[in-house]
């Protein structure tokens, strides 16, 4: 591929910024906003990414969601005008819990550099991918004679790694805040042999919790065992209901919205890399996968096939 003046100019910008980039994402991975532990500075969170998109001339906003729950940071830079095409960005402020912190080789809140790699929580998930796409605003308004060629909004919340409780009434309320032309999700990067990956589509969670009581309190399998119904079994009994030891999942519906792959699909499937499944095997060291699956077949359950 042919190397236009634009694409010199664009990552010579990248270069130029970013030691600022990694200095901004140390602030991000200061603040321990886990949202899952309670007394976590989720507010600190959302006003540290505000501070770096207002830095960035966006007209940043901080929205609450629900009484006690993290806020939503709502960014916005219309500059290009009403004729061109506006760019969504999703992201989250919000982290996994460090723990346990025997496992680390430094303060998880305090990002480190060991070669090419960067350790600190939320790196990965999901703060470096906010820091990656201010770098990218910074180089494109750079190459660009100070511009952006088209307008942008941003929405980053702080309840993604808690299933978003709060999120899908929040876009209802604020829906007209989020008309765009294209949304990029919070993903993307390179895989292990430094092809760029661009995901077109995730798939969803479904959950649920069981809860069982069957006496007052537990009592001592030598006073009871034999005769008191015990709740654990309950619970046993009740997961061997949801799925077939052909790896079938029996609840009801599950599979009603399933669309298969079509014809065009799988010739995409066939010309998909195959590091992924050597990563998986390699990673996890299975016996085997699921069904002997392997190549096309690898490739298909792992992309269509519900969970």
């Amino acid at each position: 591929m042919e190397t236009t003046p634009f694409d010199t100019a664009l990552y010579t910008a990248v270069d130029t910024h970013l030691e600022t980039t990694l200095a901004e994402l140390a602030e991000m991975v200061a603040v321990p906003s886990v949202a899952a532990k309670p007394g976590s500075p989720m507010l600190l969170g959302a006003e540290v990414v505000a501070q770096l998109l207002t830095k960035r001339g966006l007209e940043a906003r901080i929205l609450p969601t629900a009484e006690g729950a993290p806020p939503v940071v709502y960014a916005e830079d219309r500059s290009a005008g009403v004729d061109a095409p506006t760019v969504l960005f999703y992201n989250h402020y919000d982290v996994q819990p460090a723990e346990p912190l025997e496992l680390w080789d430094g303060d998880p809140w305090v990002l480190r550099r060991d070669g090419d790699f960067l350790f600190g929580r939320g790196v990965s998930d999901d703060k470096g991918h906010i820091s990656c796409r201010l770098l990218a605003l910074d180089a494109i308004k750079a190459a660009n004679e100070g511009k952006l060629p088209f307008n942008v909004k941003v929405l980053v919340e702080g309840e993604e790694e808690v299933a978003s409780v709060h999120l899908p009434d929040w876009i209802a309320n604020h829906s007209a805040l989020l008309n765009a032309d294209v949304t990029i999700w919070e993903f993307g990067g390179v895989d292990e042999t430094g092809r760029p990956e661009i995901i077109c589509g995730l798939r969803g969670i479904a959950y649920f919790e069981l809860h069982a009581q069957t006496i007052a309190y537990d009592a001592h399998s030598g006073v009871g065992g034999s005769v008191l119904p015990n709740a654990g079994w309950r619970l046993v009994w009740a997961l061997n209901t949801l799925k077939t030891r052909g790896e079938r999942i029996l609840l009801p519906g599950h599979y009603d919205a399933v669309q298969p792959p079509s014809d065009a699909d799988i010739e995409l499937l066939a010309d998909m890399p195959a590091e992924q499944e050597a990563f998986m095997r390699r990673e996890f060291a299975p016996a085997d996968f699921l069904w002997g699956a392997t190549g096309v077949e690898y490739q298909r359950r792992a992309v269509f096939e519900p969970t």
